[in-house]
């Protein structure tokens, strides 16, 4: 995911990217729509540029994130579907105990509890895709009543598509280790049967003679 191991964020230099979105995001979120003449497109992939130019950035990239920068996979939306698509693999009487159950890894990744998991995951293991990620959510908070409602839409899908194609294969693993756990965790435990010692006790004796 773009990690090095036990280097907080704090002992690497993020100001590029920080720079990057102050730049980028006021347009990301249109809130500068550029000039009447020549205004900037509204579209999940002019947007996923944005991130890409920030992503690039960071201090930490390893090969696969590096990959997805220098526009060598998933070059656009639709070269990214194959990854919201892939089909969530659980215990089979999942569906029948629990109502929503996601049967792709873009429904998984919306269910809040299962995405939070994910955001926590890479944001220990210093991801750079989580830490552009939380800036330009953050960003977006912070400038909530300025963000035109078709840009705030396209901006979010455009940021779930970022997660999904900057974390490539790994990030798809681990959400479909984190969505079967989410499960198993609320599966309900099989009762054990209750035994009557005075029965077991009889049947000892009854042995022992």
């Amino acid at each position: 995911m773009g990690t090095v191991e036990n280097t907080p964020y704090g002992k690497l230099d993020w100001s590029p990217v920080d720079n990057a979105v102050k730049k980028f995001a006021p347009k990301f979120w249109g809130i500068d729509t550029g000039s009447s003449l020549i205004p900037l497109p509204q579209t999940a992939d002019y947007k996923l540029n944005y991130l890409r130019k920030t992503l690039a950035l960071a201090p930490n990239l390893n090969r696969t994130t590096q990959s997805w920068v220098d526009v060598k996979r998933q070059k656009t939306v639709a070269g990214i579907e194959k990854f919201l698509e892939q089909a969530i693999v659980l215990p089979t009487e999942t569906p029948n105990i629990f109502d929503g159950v996601p049967t792709t890894h873009q429904q998984a990744f919306r269910i809040k509890e299962i995405g939070d998991r994910l955001h926590s995951w890479m944001g220990e293991l210093q991801s750079p895709i989580e830490y552009v990620f939380s800036r330009y959510a953050g960003y977006a908070e912070n400038n909530a009543d300025y963000i035109p409602e078709p840009a705030n839409r396209i901006g979010h899908v455009a940021l779930e598509l970022f997660m999904f194609a900057a974390g490539g294969d790994e990030f798809a693993r681990k959400i479909q280790e984190t969505t079967s756990e989410f499960y198993i965790q609320r599966l309900p435990e099989v009762p054990t049967p209750a035994v009557n010692l005075d029965v077991l006790n009889l049947k000892l004796t009854h042995a022992e003679l």
